[in-house]
């Protein structure tokens, strides 16, 4: 298999390049970055540049030239605090973020015709929208107010989906494409189970699901999807532990992907002393719904964010509390995981990015 180079980041102030290679990991350098670049996004069309968020209080978004060096392009736009995800637009036109602290999410102008440097408009966001505060108290105290924690688009770039941890809603919006405006959907919002707390979002292959993994229930919500007005249904909804979990209320669900045949869903658990990627099989040709398949250790603790490669082969997971990466290899006919590799001394991982 080639050799594939990925970007990691995380709680610190520099972004990790990696080898991934006969399913081991090496090192090969560390460039500057803002502070806690903890969320990375690739450019669709310019595929040399890269994206980072700085989850401080004063947020910002940064560019990156990727040649292999990583150098900065241009200078930091601000987009509010504590910002938690960033995606480009497909058009490349746009960044769209989500501020999980400012209870807020916007989108960010890219200079997509020639070098992808952010223009900042006075310093500002082209749109940001604050979400409504909550009327009605919650049990749980991360609940006490909006809390944007991820922004996606669909394939088409037309319905923007935000994940609000705090509202238990996934608001949804129509996006401008020509002045990065965003407006309300038929249906703007679409509400999950009390204390869900969604927090990431995938779409299948198809497009005739959403998944929302939700980090406070510990389950994945499936959704169908009308990509004709974006309105999304709640279906149904499966945990991601299993009774060999002994102290369930510790845990946070953190990432979930598909496989890249859609046949696989897996779901990280973070909060156990054993950490976890939770299996799932997928009835892609059918109703789109899951079936368990067990729990597969990580080798390591709080993984925040994993990424397979582009084979399905290999899945790379970031332990924040280890500070390491480690290699799982992927039995692509079962879809379970075991550890084949770790890589110490990458500080508090947590996002993968394969290049």
């Amino acid at each position: 298999m080639a050799k594939q180079l990925l970007l990691v980041g995380g709680y610190s102030d520099e972004i990790h390049l990696l080898a991934l290679e006969k399913h081991q990991l090496h090192s090969i350098a560390s460039f500057p970055s803002g502070t806690n670049p903890t969320f990375l996004a690739r450019h669709p069309h310019l595929g040399n540049v890269i994206y980072a968020v700085n989850e401080v209080e004063s947020g910002a978004v940064e560019a990156f030239s990727f040649s292999p060096h990583l150098s900065r392009l241009g200078h930091p736009i601000p987009c509010g605090s504590v910002p938690a995800a960033i995606i480009v637009h497909p058009s490349g036109k746009w960044i769209l973020f989500a501020n999980y602290r400012g209870g807020s999410y916007g989108v960010l102008q890219v200079n997509h015709g020639s070098d992808g440097v952010l223009l900042g408009h006075h310093q500002q966001p082209v749109s940001l929208i604050k979400v409504p505060g909550l009327t009605e108290p919650r049990n749980n105290p991360r609940q006490d107010c909006p809390h944007p924690h991820q922004i996606i688009t669909d394939s088409s770039g037309k319905f923007v989906f935000v994940c609000d941890l705090g509202t238990d809603e996934i608001h949804v919006r129509v996006l401008n494409v020509s002045t990065g405006e965003l407006d309300e959907a038929a249906t703007p919002e679409v509400s999950l189970e009390p204390g869900s707390g969604p927090r990431h979002m995938i779409f299948s292959r198809d497009e005739r699901f959403a998944y929302v993994l939700n980090e406070l229930a510990n389950t994945v919500s499936q959704l169908s999807y009308d990509p004709g007005n974006g309105a999304l249904r709640l279906i149904q909804s499966w945990s991601t532990l299993d009774d060999s979990v002994a102290n369930k209320s510790a845990c946070l669900a953190a990432e979930v992907a598909l496989s890249p045949d859609g046949r696989y869903l897996y779901a990280s658990n973070r909060g156990n002393d054993e950490d976890t990627i939770a299996v799932f099989g997928v009835d892609a040709e059918g109703d789109g719904g899951l079936t368990w398949l067990g729990l597969d250790r990580v080798g390591g603790s709080f993984p925040r964010h994993f990424a397979l490669d582009s084979s399905g082969e290999m899945v790379v997971v970031g332990l924040q509390n280890s500070n390491k990466v480690n290699v799982l290899s992927r039995n692509v006919e079962t879809g379970r995981l075991s550890v084949v590799f770790s890589l110490a001394g990458v500080q508090a991982p947590a996002f993968i990015q394969f290049m």
